[in-house]
């Protein structure tokens, strides 16, 4: 097997404040070390704390939402928008959120605050103001549930398949075709 040996980097997983760093080397070459890997779209960081890919989904999903008001100016239904959300900004929000899923509270408003945005945005195109409603009041109006509700009900969710077996068929039926 060939190794594109200037793509191959070595990280080192661990919480210690003076890691043993050790040098590796292919054909001679010695690797360079990386404080950051990207495995499957989701950012690994040195001490697993995920702040780089939750800095790197925050940043595409704001990008994503100001896309779709812009471009969707001439919409007439704001359940349009919701959809255009739902299909590029929370999916970007919610891709493998039972690898990463934040438990420090500073991280799940960090993300939360897009959902918010959105729903902002979608109440003032309505001319329903900026203010007069709550968070609360604006998920069930447009009948959403809060992102962190929603990573809770993945982490369950692949937590059953795992219980019962479903994981490792998954894998074997997709190897088999």
């Amino acid at each position: 097997m060939y190794l594109n040996i200037g793509k191959c980097f070595v990280i080192t997983f661990t919480n210690r404040r003076s890691k043993i760093v050790n040098e590796y080397q292919i054909d001679g070459r010695v690797l360079a070390r990386s404080r950051v890997a990207k495995d499957l779209g989701i950012l690994f960081d040195d001490k697993l704390t995920f702040r780089a890919h939750y800095q790197h989904i925050t940043s595409k999903a704001n990008q994503l939402l100001g896309f779709v008001f812009r471009s969707a100016k001439g919409f007439k239904k704001s359940r349009s928008l919701l959809y255009l959300f739902n299909a590029l900004a929370r999916s970007i929000l919610e891709y493998d959120s039972p690898v990463w899923s934040p438990h420090y509270k500073v991280h799940v408003n960090e993300l939360e605050r897009i959902q918010k945005k959105c729903l902002r945005m979608l109440c003032f195109r309505e001319k329903l103001g900026r203010t007069n409603l709550n968070y609360e009041t604006r998920l069930s109006k447009y009948n959403v549930q809060t992102l962190e509700i929603r990573r809770k009900y993945f982490d369950f969710l692949y937590l059953y398949k795992i219980i019962h077996s479903l994981m490792i068929s998954y894998v074997y039926a997709n190897v088999r075709h």
